[in-house]
């Protein structure tokens, strides 16, 4: 009627919220690495996986509350420029529940992955599982130098190159070398340990100090336990354990537990140049002084998302790795029939217990892993019970038993342990003592350190890992072979010397070192006749220190 037409134009779909989404927080001591899924209201964060509280969308903005227990964070962001549509940025506000105090502030940055499709052929997903190592992964770790970062874009730029001629093994080999190029145990692809992702055959082994022995197997192929493992396929064990030491970074002690892993994974072997077969292996072995072969298959693949930790295998009271096995192939069989159990593997199922030496007067606290046990009570019950039972006349000494401690949170037992070194009647004297081993790692060295800075005696070999590391970060999964590759991006430092370069630390403590006062490395036969030479030499120093003269004697 005024000589207007309608417009044939209709407005654009707002950008879809859905996908994945992924980013950090900035805070003060670290880059917090977050995963986000909109859709599904989830969000990964800390190493937990959490549903989103309080979710609120509209056309241009986000908020939403993840509650972390003692502290909740509220996060509220808006999508970016016109055209970045892929990227949300805002505030978190951090409180801690039931608190009074004004939340603190910090920002946050995320972005939207693009969509992956399914390509036609093997080799496609595989070079588009190798750009996520580029564009992601490489992009997230700060734990390279300039120098290693510039060997990991070399190999990777080599691994673009060569994909149509490698096989899987291959592949998969050459993308975990990219990750310990960095020279940091942290960075890693996880294959094995933390996840389980590649097939193994039904034998476990440890390094003893003198050398590679058989501590489990099926039931059937039971002789074989306590025999020393040479070679494999003909290789001699040294340069096997220098071969698979390629997969992963870390020091002498970290490349021994690691490496016992790698050894009975056939494709890790074959991915290394050591077999040609990926699904058996042949172990060369000496058995009370007679040498012998065994070859043996690898079990089906069942992928784990938990941590399977070799050192369990020790204990007879472990049943074993049993998810891992074909129930049609029979059973474990027990690494020490006939022995009576050592102490520090009676309770291989719980992160944490104690018992009192009565007759050396001392409490000995097992820690084998830095996070709350599912059942039973919390670490801070227990830790209040320790320290009660420190508060005993008939108690003059602790023992802190660190090792297999491969980490976890280790905000769980920090005040314990701040607590424990405070105590008066431990921080002199030698009254404290302190087990490491090989297995001593992350948060396990934190508290190696924390107690070390503290006067405390360490006993045993020196733990799995530097001073100063990085750790932290998050994880990258690989979008068709969903291998895990994990990034570090909080820094470490306990020598007392960080690097001035460092705008942020995550913790930081001052340590000359963690090489044992008392070195001791067991032998196979000790282990195999239930021997403790850690726990033994522990003892053997507090027996030989005077009483202590504050301590009321019990009557």
């Amino acid at each position: 009627m005024f000589g207007c037409t309608p417009s044939s134009e209709v407005p654009p779909e707002p950008p879809s919220w859905d996908g994945e989404w992924e980013g950090f927080v900035e805070t003060t001591r670290q880059t917090v690495f977050v995963a986000l899924r909109l859709d599904q209201a989830t969000v990964e964060l800390l190493g937990n996986r959490l549903q989103l509280d309080d979710l609120r969308l509209s056309d241009d903005s986000v908020s939403f509350v993840v509650d972390l227990g003692p502290q909740q964070l509220a996060f509220a962001g808006s999508r970016g420029a016109p055209g970045r549509a892929d990227r949300i940025a805002g505030r978190v506000l951090a409180s801690l529940t039931g608190s009074e105090a004004q939340p603190t502030e910090f920002t946050f940055e995320l972005f939207q992955l693009p969509k992956v499709t399914l390509p036609a052929t093997r080799l496609e997903r595989w070079e588009q599982d190798v750009a996520h190592v580029r564009s992601r992964f490489l992009r997230y770790d700060q734990s390279y130098t300039p120098a290693t970062r510039a060997r990991a874009v070399e190999l990777l730029d080599r691994l673009e190159a060569e994909l149509p001629e490698l096989d899987d093994s291959e592949i998969v080999a050459a993308i975990s070398r990219i990750a310990a190029t960095a020279g940091n145990a942290h960075t890693r692809l996880y294959l094995l340990r933390n996840r389980t992702a590649l097939r193994r055959v039904p034998l476990r082994l440890w390094w003893f100090s003198d050398g590679l022995f058989v501590i489990r197997a099926r039931e059937r192929d039971s002789d074989v336990v306590g025999c020393r493992v040479d070679g494999i396929a003909g290789r001699p064990i040294a340069a096997v354990r220098e071969a698979v030491s390629q997969l992963f970074s870390g020091n002498e002690s970290w490349r021994n537990y690691k490496s016992a892993y790698f050894m009975t994974a056939p494709a890790a072997l074959r991915g290394v140049g050591v077999i040609q077969d990926s699904s058996s292996i042949r172990f060369d072995l000496e058995c009370a002084g007679r040498s012998r072969s065994i070859v043996l298959e690898a079990e089906p693949l069942s992928r784990l998302e938990r941590p399977t930790e070799n050192w369990k295998n020790l204990s007879s009271a472990y049943e074993g790795e049993v998810e891992l096995l074909a129930p049609s192939r029979g059973i474990w069989s027990k690494p020490l029939p006939g022995i009576a159990e050592p102490l520090h593997l009676r309770h291989p199922d719980r992160n944490y217990w104690m018992e009192t030496l009565a007759s050396d007067r001392a409490v000995y606290i097992h820690y084998a892993r830095s996070q709350n046990d599912d059942e039973g009570v919390s670490f801070d019950e227990f830790g209040d019970g320790v320290l009660e039972m420190l508060e005993r006349p008939d108690i003059d000494h602790a023992i802190v038993d660190l090792r297999f401690n491969t980490g976890g949170n280790l905000g769980t037992a920090e005040g314990f342990f701040r607590r424990l070194t405070e105590h008066p009647d431990l921080a002199e004297g030698g009254r404290l003592m302190v087990l490491t081993d090989q297995a001593t790692f992350s948060a396990g060295l934190f508290h190696a350190a924390q107690l070390r800075a503290a006067g405390a005696t360490l006993v045993g070999r020196e733990p799995g890992d530097r001073l100063d590391y990085w750790a932290e970060g998050g994880n990258i999964v690989l979008p068709h072979s969903r291998f895990t590759l994990h990034f570090s991006n909080g820094h470490h430092s306990y020598s007392g010397n960080p690097d001035p370069r460092m705008e942020k630390v995550f913790r930081s403590l001052t340590v000359p070192d963690l090489v044992p006062d008392i070195q001791v490395r067991p032998t196979s036969a000790q282990y195999f006749s239930g021997e403790d030479p850690l726990l033994d030499a522990a003892l053997g120093r507090l027996r030989s220190s005077p009483p202590n003269p504050t301590r009321r004697q019990s009557p």
